[in-house]
């Protein structure tokens, strides 16, 4: 695609605010992910944790 065709879409404000809002959406289903993958591993080393107390 030539860029003055790509300026030219950018160019257009709805072009950018979709992009935008698209990006955002983007961002928060990640953040999502990595919290729940956090908290996945937050809850498997409270069970090592809590495993390695009862075997002690």
């Amino acid at each position: 695609m030539n860029n003055s065709i790509v300026e030219g879409i950018l160019a257009i404000p709805e072009v950018r605010i979709g992009l935008i809002d698209f990006a955002i959406r983007i961002l928060d289903k990640t953040k999502d992910f990595l919290v729940e993958l956090r908290e996945k591993e937050n809850n498997k080393l409270l069970e090592l944790k809590a495993s390695k107390v009862l075997v002690a």
